[in-house]
């Protein structure tokens, strides 16, 4: 099974995320007239670790996660679910055995248009192919 669908079990399945957005956790795009809170997630990379011209069997590919909200406090605080849930997770998850997850960078952002607030955030997710 691709690390995507293993990204999103864990997510899933962790209350602090789940009692926020119940189901609305979507890859790539937020669908339109969407009910908020709610996460986005896609692959962004894909790297794979070679050593000494033989796979290693790991991949490391980075994840970027975004979280929308109607209030700024909202996102914040559903940021701050989805890291506990992501955050160093060590385990198997819809059949991937996943190494470690290390949260690279986050950024707060304001979406004028749609009047919302995203926090965006960048993972990267280590786990043997």
């Amino acid at each position: 099974m691709a690390v995507e669908y293993a990204v999103r079990a864990r997510l899933a399945a962790v209350a602090g995320v789940t009692n926020i957005v119940g189901t609305r956790i979507y890859p790539n795009l937020l669908p339109q007239d969407v009910t908020l809170e709610a996460i986005t997630y896609r692959r962004v990379s894909g790297p794979h670790v070679s050593a000494f011209g033989t796979d290693a069997g790991l991949s490391n590919p980075r994840f970027q996660v975004d979280v929308w909200a109607d209030l700024y406090t909202e996102a914040v605080a559903l940021a701050a679910a989805v890291q506990t849930a992501l955050v160093r997770f060590r385990g198997t998850i819809a059949s991937e055995t996943i190494q470690d997850v290390l949260l690279l960078n986050e950024l707060d952002i304001y979406e004028q248009e749609r009047r919302i607030h995203r926090v965006m955030m960048d993972f990267e997710v280590w786990h043997t192919e």
